[in-house]
């Protein structure tokens, strides 16, 4: 079982999965960026955290695993 595949997929669709016991990754979305001075242009993107004290279980992860 490969939970790291699991947690990837729900970040994908998702902004929170919470793993419980030990706390809750965060996505959010980060927008395109142009630096005209270095002519470079930034695709946009997924931001990615991790919280410790978000400990209650959403069942999310769980209902994933479990289908």
């Amino acid at each position: 079982m490969q939970i790291a595949t699991y947690i990837s997929d729900l970040l994908y669709r998702h902004e929170c999965v919470v793993l419980p016991g030990y706390g809750a990754f965060i996505s959010r979305r980060v927008p395109a960026q142009h630096f005209a001075s270095s002519h470079t242009i930034y695709p946009p993107k997924k931001g990615l955290s991790f919280n410790a004290q978000i400990q209650q279980n959403d069942g999310l992860l769980v209902n994933y695993v479990a289908t």
